[in-house]
């Protein structure tokens, strides 16, 4: 009778082991459940500030290489509107007061010249970069030469202008227009002003070269 009732108990226990047995639905053990998910250590977080910090860098450099080019960009279209927008206003106001100016009647007749001149000056410019790009020496010639002698006719051509606006500069006045020294206020000072600040421009040019140079001789390289 005890081995029966002993191999009885033996019976059901594996009855019951094989009723909570849900194969591969069975749910997950406390101990395989923490071997998956192991808390993270501290190298795997300097990792992650490590990964965020070059993915920051990344992006901000992206950002400052876009913004340099929109600078340049910017900067090329605002001197390539000057170098239109400048000259063609000159020639409009030197036409348009051709005659407002009893001082001195030359200071129009500058105006319009150094805009035709200036215009002139840049469509040769840009030419003979295109040419120079297909490698034409013949035609590179003929517009260096003719780019020549067009520089030497703006010089002249500003210096005549400095003198003209220059020593009239105290006895213009602009109310009176019977008198002799009467100019009209855009013409004069317009005048004036642009050959002010292409003095300004040399300057300033000189300066940035000056600096250059103390740059380059001053500070080290690094090798």
């Amino acid at each position: 009778m005890e081995l029966d009732a002993n191999s009885l108990e033996i019976q059901l226990s594996q009855k019951d082991h094989d009723s909570f047995n849900f194969g591969q639905n069975a749910p997950p053990g406390y101990e395989s459940e923490n071997s998956k998910s192991n808390p993270p250590t501290s190298s795997t977080f300097f990792r992650t500030i490590k990964y965020a910090g070059d993915t920051t860098r990344r992006s901000y450099r992206r950002l400052m290489n876009l913004g340099e080019i929109c600078i340049c960009s910017s900067s090329l279209l605002v001197i390539l509107v000057l170098l239109i927008a400048i000259p063609i206003t000159m020639i409009i106001i030197g036409a348009i007061h051709f005659n407002d100016c009893r001082l001195q009647r030359l200071i129009p007749i500058w105006l319009i010249v150094s805009g035709f001149l200036t215009i002139t000056k840049n469509i040769s410019t840009f030419v003979e970069r295109i040419k120079s790009r297909n490698d034409n020496q013949t035609g590179n010639k003929i517009l260096s030469v003719f780019d020549s002698f067009l520089t030497i006719a703006i010089i002249i051509w500003f210096i005549c202008g400095n003198i003209w606006t220059y020593s009239n500069y105290s006895k213009v006045q602009t109310v009176d227009q019977s008198k002799d020294n009467y100019c009209h206020s855009l013409v004069f000072y317009f005048s004036f002003w642009i050959i002010t600040s292409i003095y300004i421009l040399i300057i300033l040019a000189c300066l940035i070269f000056c600096c250059t140079i103390c740059i380059t001789l001053f500070i080290p390289t690094k090798k």
